[in-house]
């Protein structure tokens, strides 16, 4: 509850009166400007702004840079006569005219928490910055004084969350980490740029009215100016390994239908700004492709490319250890295979990264544009890049090393804001990443990338935060039909959120492939599952010595 001694927001209430011109002290210089029928005591047009909610100062700032804009001039005084008056309220009343918007908040929680979405009725312990505490009251009402409630810093909150404790913080949407995780409230959440703004019921709005139609253009203009958007985001979502090969290639040739293993995700897929996958098979007719029986050789047919357009992929890391292989002509067919999956993804608009028809093709990033901010892209293949790697004059995968890494970054760089690496690394089927990938992990980072999102061990593995960046070492399976295991039949989803360049949002969506071909989205207890997995692998990734700040899991 809002208890004494809480150090709120100091109200503001001003007098302001605003002048069409110079200052005149003598009425029948501005008899142009007399209002009508107001009288020889009415100088026009000057106001009074009055002003009782938080933020109050920040709003006669914003009305005194728009009246400059005007050309009017701005004196403090008491008005001659009667002076129009434009009010600003934190509750609405029958007399509002105008609303604005003057803060975004958002619902957070700890990165491994089990909330996905926060309900005020909820019994969550709640967490309330106590420096904003009348914001909230107006904003909340009721809920603030729940027996639940703690008042903290906001700063406070944040090291709690981060740190992984419990409950739900309400914090201003610009306090948003990648170490906490925004939640859903009425289908908002402003920071990852779901839903809409104008329902959340986490904006700080404020509401206007006037009495004087004369000051209507003015009053217009400055509940405009004053309201404040939230920040554009462009949020990134990274998957697992995909595999239509096998049993999801008879699915797909049964149903004749080579969109069908998309059928549940594609939505969410379609939704992210930027959609990414990690391909570890080649698309092509060069051969007949392996049914649904026991081989390693992994070929998937050119119309499993239609699956992937539907789904919404933008970018397809093709540096994995099946990029060559060539179904019933064996593992050895001139390069036809890759060459054609290089040119399938092209000819559906989505970007092959990791591979190309030379070395240094298959080094470049591939750069992407979103909300002003270039994302650069690098696959690279730690498997079978001896066999299926790229020369200068041979097509093929990226090969991964700490040297073309440190290279690579810079390059991209140079070329963008924000860089992603996706390594196929480590060991399949072990939920440790192995010291190889967390030692070339470090290295991106320091390198420079913003984040590192690796595949190959077929289940999912630990994440890992440095200060400047975040490693998810294995996102398990996407599609594929590795039924054997539990294990095997799921994996995650990472979402990213970016506000410019800046990552402000990380979360872990699990997965359940069902029918050996579909994934869907994993619910309840195996949800919860698929994540304490990854937890305990982040836990049980060896303490090593600190550089600038670098931070194991909350």
């Amino acid at each position: 509850m809002l208890g004494g001694g809480v150090a709120a927001l100091s109200v503001v209430a001003l007098a302001v009166i605003l002048l069409a011109g110079p200052f005149e002290t003598d009425p029948s210089s501005q008899a142009g400007n007399a209002r009508p029928g107001g009288g020889e005591d009415y100088v026009s047009p000057y106001l009074v702004l009055d002003v009782d909610v938080p933020l109050g100062e920040s709003i006669f700032a914003t009305a005194s840079l728009l009246a400059a804009e005007m050309d009017v001039t701005v004196d403090v005084g008491r008005p001659r006569g009667g002076a129009p008056t434009i009010r600003v309220a934190s509750s609405p009343s029958p007399e509002a005219r105008g609303e604005s918007v003057v803060d975004h908040w958002g619902a957070f929680v700890s990165f491994w928490g089990n909330v996905e979405a926060w309900d005020p009725a909820s019994d969550e312990t709640l967490y309330l910055p106590a420096e904003r505490a009348e914001a909230l009251a107006a904003m909340l009402g009721p809920v603030v004084d729940g027996g639940n409630v703690q008042l903290l810093s906001a700063q406070e909150i944040v090291v709690h969350l981060a740190g992984g404790g419990d409950g739900v913080g309400i914090l201003p949407a610009s306090s948003a980490n990648p170490r906490m995780r925004s939640v859903v409230v009425e289908g908002v959440d402003l920071v990852r740029g779901i839903g809409d703004p104008a329902s959340s019921p986490l904006a700080q709005r404020v509401w206007w009215s006037w009495d004087d139609d004369e000051v209507g253009p003015f009053a217009e203009k400055l509940v405009q100016r004053v309201n404040v958007a939230p920040p554009p985001v462009t949020r990134i979502l990274l998957t697992g390994d995909i595999i239509p090969a096998r049993c999801v290639y008879s699915r797909h040739r049964a149903l004749d239908d080579y969109t069908a293993a998309f059928r549940d995700v594609g939505d969410a897929l379609w939704a992210a700004d930027i959609a990414v996958g990690s391909l570890d098979a080649p698309l092509s007719d060069v051969a007949t492709p392996t049914a649904c029986e026991q081989t390693f050789n992994l070929l998937a047919p050119a119309r499993s490319v239609e699956g992937l357009s539907a789904a919404g992929f933008d970018v397809m890391t093709v540096a994995t250890n099946h990029a060559k292989d060539c179904g019933s002509a064996g593992f050895v067919c001139n390069n036809r295979s890759f060459l054609d999956t290089l040119a399938n993804l092209k000819g559906k608009g989505i970007a092959p990264v990791g591979g190309g028809v030379d070395l240094a093709t298959a080094r470049a990033p591939v750069v992407i544009e979103r909300n002003g901010v270039r994302f650069a892209f690098l696959g690279y293949d730690d498997v079978s890049s001896s066999f299926y790697g790229a020369t200068a004059s041979l097509p093929g995968t990226a090969t991964l090393s700490a040297s073309n890494l440190i290279e690579d970054i810079a390059a991209a760089k140079a070329v963008a804001d924000v860089v992603i690496v996706l390594p196929q690394w480590g060991t399949e089927y072990t939920p440790t990443p192995t010291s190889r990938q967390t030692d070339l992990a470090r290295i991106a980072i320091e390198a420079g990338a913003d984040i590192v999102a690796g595949n190959h061990p077929h289940v999912v593995q630990g994440v890992e935060w440095f200060e400047e960046g975040f490693v998810a070492y294995a996102l398990g399976n996407f599609v594929f039909d590795q039924d054997w295991s539990v294990e095997t039949q799921q994996g995650a989803v990472l979402e990213a959120t970016f506000s410019g360049s800046r990552l402000i949002s990380l979360r872990l969506v699990p997965v359940r492939i069902r029918d050996m071909y579909k994934p869907t989205w994993a619910e309840g207890a195996e949800a919860h599952s698929i994540l304490e997995r990854m937890r305990r692998s982040s836990e049980a990734l060896p303490d090593r010595e600190p550089v600038a700040g670098d931070k194991k899991v909350p």
